[in-house]
């Protein structure tokens, strides 16, 4: 089947396929984190491809991620435009220690998961 990693079937059990474990192999050349077995020099090409570090998010992503490991007693999160992207979401909303504090203002009760 062509292009099969690309074909997700929300109907299939994917953890009845087994588990290809942990990404606890660390590349010594550019610190990537792999699979074990997974084709040495894959991610760097063995030290030979060198990417200039990644700029900070722009706000309002950098002030969310700031704010991991944070707690707060009330959270409000504001969802009028879908500005946030994978895995935002959850992060601001899991600031908040109780869900009873947790207040999410989204029109029409939804938002979008926005992914660049």
């Amino acid at each position: 089947m062509e292009h099969v990693g690309f074909h997700y079937d929300p109907d299939c059990d994917y953890s009845l396929h087994g588990s290809i474990g942990a990404m606890d192999i660390i590349c010594t050349h550019c610190n990537a984190a792999k699979f074990r077995g997974e084709t040495a020099g894959m991610c760097c090409s063995g030290g030979k491809v060198k990417l200039p570090a990644l700029e900070p998010p722009p706000e309002p992503l950098h002030s969310i991620n700031k704010s991991q490991g944070q707690t707060f007693r009330v959270c409000g999160v504001y969802l009028e435009e879908p500005c946030f992207s994978h895995g935002q979401l959850y992060v601001a909303c899991s600031r908040v220690g109780t869900p009873r504090c947790l207040f999410i203002y989204a029109p029409g009760g939804k938002t979008k998961n926005v992914v660049y």
